[in-house]
């Protein structure tokens, strides 16, 4: 049996070196239809109290009618996205519950550019500023959350035909400023496609049990955003690392 889930691990299942993680509820994804069952799906064992972390056990990953299990599967009425594509923005081949990030400022937001290196984080990424401008400008160098939506467009950077943006890639996106939120609209690539953001970039080299797994992902600037997506379908935030180096890429 698995690890019982806590307030600190988040729903994350792996397959074929991809981590996937929890979003949306079946339910609430409309048109969603289970297909065949995923082999060689697991979920990793998770302790936040210390100690020998659980070998990973196997789940009933189920895939999604019309999508590859490369991008989603559906496990336990959940629907689990992998790491790197990017559901929110205008092309994701499933429409979760409708979010407009810039309703209020779509006339009064203040435009700006961003160019730096993308860190991944569940169902989008991080920017490491490299150089913010804008009439109003951050300060370079900052890591900015990114807020997505469909009105959100990514050219040149996509796996299957879906957008995806993997960890240490470098970007450029011109984005809108509402207070505290910085959306983005448009996002291309500022460098080099880079490969693929692995399991073991997320969870660690030791995902598959052994010492306990002390999270770095704090350091990374996504720790907030994990806690937000998980929060949101299951009141939790991620316990990951990444592995050496992986800071440096890109």
């Amino acid at each position: 049996m698995p690890a019982p889930a806590s307030a600190s691990c988040a729903f994350v299942v792996v397959r074929h070196d991809r981590a996937y993680f929890e979003l949306w509820r079946r339910r609430d994804v409309p048109g969603v239809r289970p297909g065949a069952l995923v082999p060689g799906t697991v979920e990793p064992g998770c302790n936040d109290t210390g100690g020998a972390v659980p070998a990973p056990t196997r789940v009933g990953a189920r895939r999604i009618a019309g999508v590859s299990p490369d991008v989603a599967v559906l496990v336990r009425g959940q629907i689990l996205i992998a790491m790197g594509y990017l559901p929110d923005v205008h092309g994701f081949p499933l429409h979760g519950p409708v979010v407009d990030q810039t309703p209020a400022c779509r006339r009064f937001g203040v435009p700006l550019t961003l160019t730096g290196v993308a860190r991944a984080r569940p169902a989008g990424i991080n920017v490491a500023s490299v150089h913010a401008s804008s009439p109003v400008p951050l300060v370079d160098h900052q890591v900015t959350t990114l807020l997505m939506d469909q009105h959100t467009h990514v050219d040149g950077l996509s796996r299957r035909g879906v957008p995806y943006i993997g960890d240490g890639q470098r970007v450029r996106i011109n984005a809108l400023r509402c207070g505290w939120r910085v959306v983005a609209r448009h996002i291309v690539a500022n460098g080099p496609i880079v490969p693929g953001t692995t399991v073991e970039d997320i969870l660690g080299a030791d995902w598959r049990g052994g010492p306990s797994i002390e999270t770095s992902a704090r350091r990374h600037g996504w720790w907030a955003a994990a806690a937000a997506v998980t929060a949101a379908v299951a009141a939790g935030v991620l316990i990951a690392r990444r592995r050496p180096g992986a800071a440096r890429r890109g």
